[in-house]
């Protein structure tokens, strides 16, 4: 969400536009700020701007104030486009004098023509540096309107719009980052990605060492970063993310993101560092703490790195903070498998069978773990539940939102068989799914009938909480 940190300025008096000016996007807002800033009244430069000044400025600046001053809206715009003439004369006449500059950027900058007010502004504080902040103060007046204006158009998912106008607000003022920021933002949601980590970096530059422009500047290399591993630049990302763990060595977010480009890179052991960093940081709690997302992959990450006792642990702290969490579960038994803590299998597989009783796969991890530990009875019994299972069922796809959990479940036919071998004719079932709320309380149900299926024959079945909030779901046989 982005917020706004610039206040939508009122107009008043509008200039007609005129058709020489320029039209870049938002023209009519500088030409509407200029008026406000005037306020009515004209006011001359507050800085060295007089020397040198040539009889046609001077007249320019009269026909300025008749534009700014006159209560006839069509003399206001006839002495503007008179100012403008007169003023464009005496910067072709006379280049090198900072006067004739300054008001050929404040007449543009009134007719709307943002590129040309630049360049005049430009010239103006190259020629004479003490008219920055006159200058400064002119040009910010102008970008607060574009900005803001492109704020909108950017929450209203209006990219183009929003990139035109940021565009603009960056030709009027460059010494602020909001603007840039945004453009970047613009930018990368229209998946143009270069773009963006040319404005984040433009952004980052601006923003320098001015405290006040700390946060600002914090979220650009955040962006940037996360720009750098879209493109899978991570040798990029890393320098960035450094930067900014610097000044805020104690950022969760931060330091999972600088984590991921490290282990990109190769840096395991960097890595590995910061992860454990970011757990110990994140178990404090707090809005940007560790979250179940950030421990499962990281549980993840050591299974695959084959520190399988690790891995089992980390999904064990995954289910603390999400005990409906399937694949958590499911996970952590095969981590249990490949370490070979066959206890910690059977307690497992146990659970998953509790909630996930015609899942063949848990059926078969419970056996194995009791064979490992060679308890025949309690193998046997398994045997018992697992050899007669009519049907294999698999939860394909859960989605979980502010509508609701869904499920898309397959089920698929098995050849049962008592202990004896003797193989069991299929029959039909209904199994009942109860959708279970943070308390663990049940809040909805749903129940589907199984038909016969012969061994191999699948059916897909999709079933919902009802557009009641959930965390997970268990089921069993009706």
């Amino acid at each position: 969400m982005i917020k706004r940190s610039m206040l939508v300025m009122a107009t008043g008096l509008v200039v007609a536009a005129p058709a020489a000016a320029q039209d870049v996007p938002g023209a009519s807002l500088v030409r509407d700020a200029m008026v406000q800033y005037a306020n009515g009244k004209f006011l001359p430069g507050f800085c060295s701007i007089t020397k040198g000044v040539d009889n046609k400025t001077k007249q320019a600046q009269d026909q300025l104030k008749i534009a700014v001053e006159d209560k006839d809206a069509t003399k206001r715009a006839r002495a503007l486009e008179s100012a403008w003439k007169l003023s464009e004369e005496s910067v072709r006449g006379a280049p090198k004098i900072a006067g004739h500059w300054y008001y050929n950027g404040r007449i543009a900058f009134m007719r709307g023509d943002v590129v040309a007010g630049d360049t005049a502004f430009t010239r103006t504080v190259e020629l004479s540096p003490d008219c920055d902040t006159d200058v400064s103060a002119m040009r910010q007046n102008a970008w607060a309107p574009l900005t803001n204006a492109a704020i909108d158009a950017l929450n209203a998912q209006k990219s183009e719009e929003a990139i035109g106008l940021f565009r603009t607000a960056n030709i009027a003022f460059r010494k602020r980052p909001e603007a840039m920021t945004r453009i970047a933002v613009a930018f990368a949601n229209a998946e143009q990605v270069d773009s963006a980590i040319v404005w984040f970096s433009k952004a980052i530059e601006v923003s320098g060492t001015d405290s006040t422009l700390a946060a600002e500047k914090a979220q650009a290399r955040l962006n940037l970063g996360a720009m750098y591993q879209r493109k899978q630049r991570h040798t990029d990302a890393i320098p960035v993310f450094e930067a900014q763990f610097k000044e805020t060595p104690t950022d969760v977010r931060l330091m999972r993101s600088l984590a991921l480009s490290y282990r990109a890179a190769g840096r395991i052991d960097d890595a590995a560092k910061l992860e454990e960093q970011s757990r110990d940081v994140g178990s404090k709690g707090g809005e940007d703490g560790i979250g179940a997302s950030d421990l499962f992959n990281d549980a993840v990450t050591m299974f695959n790195e084959k520190k399988f006792a690790e891995s089992a642990v980390m999904f064990g702290k995954v289910l603390e903070l999400e005990p409906y969490n399937r694949d958590a579960l499911s996970n952590q038994a095969n981590a249990y498998l490949g370490g070979g803590d066959s206890k910690g299998l059977v307690a497992a597989a146990r659970k998953l069978i509790e909630r996930d009783p015609f899942g063949e796969v848990n059926h078969k991890l419970l056996i194995q773990g009791l064979r490992d530990l060679s308890d025949q009875d309690a193998m046997m019994k398994a045997a018992e539940v697992f050899l007669p299972l009519p049907i294999n069922l698999e939860a394909r796809a859960v989605n979980n939102g502010e509508s609701g959990m869904s499920v898309t479940v397959t089920i698929t036919g098995r050849e049962a068989k008592d202990l004896t071998g003797k193989v069991l004719a299929p029959a039909p079932m209904s199994i009942r799914f109860s959708f279970v709320d943070n308390t663990g309380a049940t809040a909805s149900t749903a129940d589907i009938d199984v038909p016969a299926l012969k061994a191999g024959e699948t059916k897909e079945f999709k079933i919902d909480s009802q557009g009641k909030p959930v965390v997970g779901f268990t089921y069993a046989r009706k």
